[in-house]
């Protein structure tokens, strides 16, 4: 009944301030977006079996379309220009990856984009879904709200051909509105279809 907390040491290997969140597994690796220059991503991945102990066992993507030993900023080829905040999930049935992320901060809209391979060449990001609690003229909408963390759930592939379950989550910036209006901070889920 109790948690055994283990820390690994990542930051050994993984520069926090560059890391923004996007990342992406498919069984062997773990892979991660990597920010240059404030929203320009390219990738690093990590074995599996070399979670524990990362240090010596991190690659990049290069320019030259190669993984090679680190993390080279200079040689890796930048595969996405946004920030991501997001995970990339391998949809079986189409064969491709399917990222879904956002609203960025004071935005409301969620973001998706797909790739052949997790090395792309990934989509141009396209609006997915705009969330009503921060879109002008909804019912939901308030001024100070603010919406952040769109998930995709890829338990669901396959069971609504054509769609995606997403979800993201809201806020208010005014701590009376929110004890006022508890709806705001509770998970919404929306079935959305997926880009052509």
């Amino acid at each position: 009944d109790q948690w055994r907390i283990d820390l690994f040491p990542w930051s050994h290997v993984v520069d926090a301030n560059l890391y923004d969140g996007g990342f992406a597994e498919d069984g062997k690796y773990i892979y991660l977006f990597v920010v240059k220059e404030r929203r320009r991503n390219y990738l690093v991945r990590l074995p599996l079996d070399h979670i524990e102990l990362p240090e010596g066992h991190l690659e990049y993507f290069s320019r030259d379309e190669v993984w090679k030993p680190g993390s080279d900023s200079a040689d890796a080829k930048i595969l996405l220009d946004d920030p991501l905040l997001g995970r990339a999930f391998y949809h079986p049935e189409l064969k491709r990856w399917l990222m879904v992320y956002g609203p960025h901060f004071g935005g409301s809209s969620i973001y998706f984009r797909s790739a052949p391979e997790i090395t792309g060449p990934w989509s141009d990001r396209r609006v997915l879904y705009d969330c009503p609690e921060v879109t002008e003229g909804t019912p939901q909408y308030d001024k100070d709200n603010y919406c952040y963390c769109a998930r995709l759930f890829p338990q669901f592939f396959g069971q609504d051909a054509g769609k995606l379950v997403v979800m993201y989550t809201c806020n208010s910036q005014r701590q009376s509105k929110l004890t006022a209006n508890m709806k705001i901070y509770v998970p919404q889920v929306v079935v959305v279809p997926i880009p052509k």
